[in-house]
């Protein structure tokens, strides 16, 4: 009987953890319906979906291979969804240079990765593995990938350019997700979940010390600015 109990709390936190996930990867439309509604990127950055992107596939695969179902859904969605957005975001950014660069770099680098997994791997269990570091290192850079707006947040003291809903889902499910590889005793899941809190605490303590500012005091800011340009120019 308590063995069922076991199972039962360990199958309901798993499917919280996915749930949570799906959370996390919805709240990147946020962001793309804003880049649509403004017709430009603004501040975001592509980084976070490339590195999304990454995990997703990467995880894809060692679901499969592990037959993971939990992992399987997460990271089918998280797929599509970065796809995605990475279509939207290259369709109304003004510097595709920067985009190919990115692009050009990290894509075939991934291609080798499931081309290494598939047909140059010694055994099924080596390519496991490979995959279970290459993800583990690439949930943990999808967890810091907000980071990459850190030197902006510090210059101009303001959270503005960092997604407060994502960062918090993200928080939640990478908290689910620790205890759900605690349960599967996998440190495939457990470690960049763990490193995760970390990151994901650091990035939600930056909303408390720089709090966001309102479009409207935005807005004051850049008129006191003109004033201040206006009065120099006019002094003698």
């Amino acid at each position: 009987m308590w063995v069922d109990v076991g199972v039962l709390i360990q199958n309901w936190i798993s499917w919280f953890a996915v749930a949570s996930s799906l959370v996390v990867y919805a709240a990147g439309s946020k962001t793309c319906f804003q880049i649509i509604k403004r017709k430009t990127v603004g501040d975001v950055a592509l980084a976070p979906f490339v590195a999304s992107l990454y995990n997703g596939v990467i995880m894809l695969k060692y679901g499969l291979l592990s037959h993971v179902m939990s992992l399987i859904i997460v990271a089918t969605v998280n797929t599509t969804c970065q796809i995605l957005y990475i279509i939207i975001y290259y369709g109304y950014s003004q510097n595709k240079r920067k985009c190919h660069r990115l692009l050009g770099i990290s894509l075939p680098i991934l291609y080798s990765i499931l081309i290494y997994s598939k047909y140059l791997s010694a055994s099924e269990s080596n390519a496991i593995i490979t995959l279970g570091v290459l993800g583990a290192a690439s949930g943990i850079l999808m967890s810091a990938s907000p980071l990459v707006s850190l030197a902006d947040v510090i210059e101009k003291k303001s959270t503005n350019s960092l997604d407060f809903g994502f960062i918090s889902a993200n928080f939640i499910s990478c908290c689910l997700w620790t205890i759900t590889g605690f349960l599967l005793k996998d440190i495939v899941v457990i470690a960049p979940n763990a490193c995760g809190i970390l990151l994901t605490t650091f990035q939600l303590w930056l909303f408390v010390y720089y709090p966001t500012k309102s479009s409207s005091l935005l807005y004051a800011d850049k008129e006191k600015l003109s004033d201040q340009d206006l009065s120099i120019e006019s002094e003698p």
